[in-house]
């Protein structure tokens, strides 16, 4: 029998500054931390992204076309209890923060799958990814319109959705996992300029047991 990773809980934030600090819980067995950051810069202006003032391990930095970055962060087994996570750009820019805390990850090795993205002008923003029945897949898009409203994929479950009035706006959803991989989608209210990262986290597997019977 197998037991994957699953969903726990989410936080997010989002304004024109160049700061952003919010109290968030992480609890259970097995646990992970997963961070996307949208800001709308051509540059690299992530300073840090700390956990109770630990740095989170950065798994991408995503450049699209014109003003887009995605950040994806991670933290594997982050401390338990209600502690901030301090998220600092060089700014102040237009900038959002999307947390995700999981339950039943794979905790040795590397249980966060490469982070795959894609961007188009369009209404239907969409990724492909890797992923088992153990897995979870956790995606974000982004776009500079706060106006555009995004509809989550069918199977996805939207965790978060942010705007920032007259600049931008972004929304990240999580699904499980199946064998050989999950397509991440939305339907845009209009079409748009989208930048779009998606990331599969490995769940523990669970030994099947076996009764001796003896006669």
């Amino acid at each position: 029998m197998s037991a994957g990773a699953i969903y726990v809980n989410s936080w997010s934030a989002a304004g024109y500054q160049s700061l952003i600090n919010f109290g968030m819980s992480c609890d259970g067995i097995n646990r992970a931390l997963v961070v996307f950051i949208y800001v709308d810069s051509s540059s690299n202006v992530l300073n840090y992204c700390q956990y109770d003032s630990v740095d989170l391990t950065a798994e991408a930095t995503i450049a699209g076309a014109g003003i887009q970055r995605i950040y994806v962060q991670s933290m594997l087994n982050p401390p338990t209890g209600t502690l901030n996570l301090i998220t600092s750009i060089g700014g102040p820019l237009n900038f959002h923060v999307h947390a995700v805390t999981l339950e039943g990850v794979e905790q040795s090795g590397d249980p966060f799958g490469s982070v795959g993205w894609s961007e188009n002008n369009d209404s239907s923003p969409s990724r492909s990814r890797d992923s088992n029945n153990r897995s979870i897949v956790l995606d974000s898009v982004g776009y500079i319109d706060d106006t555009i409203v995004p509809t989550v994929g069918a199977g996805q479950t939207k965790v978060e959705d942010t705007n920032i009035g007259s600049a931008t706006r972004f929304a990240s959803s999580w699904e499980q996992g199946v064998d050989p991989s999950v397509v991440m989608s939305w339907s845009l209210s209009s079409s748009i300029q989208w930048l779009m990262g998606a990331i599969s986290v490995q769940g523990i597997q669970k030994k099947s047991s076996r009764a001796l019977m003896i006669l």
